[in-house]
């Protein structure tokens, strides 16, 4: 398997087996963090559930699969499965799971609302000693060019946005 394709694999989302009724009985949710209802192995009722990752997701272990915190409070609330569209951190805050910083988007969607860096311009990022400007549509990356300056970098990117309406 190539980089690109375990890259693309990465990105697909997959139906939860879980439902409102399950979420409901196991947990609590209280400002985008849910909390154990029932006394499980090592956690007692009240405990936070899950872990923080290095990504800087929250996930949740129930009956030995891992979940994001956010597809399961998007769950809990709305009684429906985000699939097969992604959440979006509208704060682009990746712990931040309170409902209303969350909503429904595709990929590329959710691409747009993504930090990039050092830039000015979401698109737009330092790669070695040029400026790249990169955009995300529902066909995957695009790239608009490499650029001796942001701003032209910036420029492009604005012409792009333009061009698609």
């Amino acid at each position: 398997m190539n980089s690109s394709t375990s890259e693309r694999r990465s990105r697909e989302i997959k139906p939860l087996d879980l439902c409102q009724k399950e979420l409901h009985r196991l947990f609590m949710l209280c400002d985008g963090q849910l909390f154990w209802k029932v006394k499980r192995r090592s956690v007692s009722p009240g405990d936070l559930a899950g872990a923080l990752q290095s990504n800087g997701y929250w996930r949740i272990g129930i009956n030995g699969r891992s979940y994001k915190r956010s597809r399961l409070v998007w769950l809990y609330v709305h009684g429906v499965d985000s699939y097969p569209r992604f959440i979006d951190h509208i704060n682009r805050d990746r712990s931040d799971d309170r409902i209303e910083n969350l909503r429904l988007a595709t990929h590329a969607e959710n691409q747009r609302n993504r930090s990039w860096g050092i830039s000015r311009c979401r698109y737009v990022y330092l790669d070695g000693n040029r400026w790249r400007a990169r955009v995300s549509t529902d066909h995957g990356r695009m790239s608009l060019g490499r650029f001796s300056s942001e701003e032209e970098a910036i420029a492009a990117v604005q012409n792009w946005e333009l061009a698609i309406g």
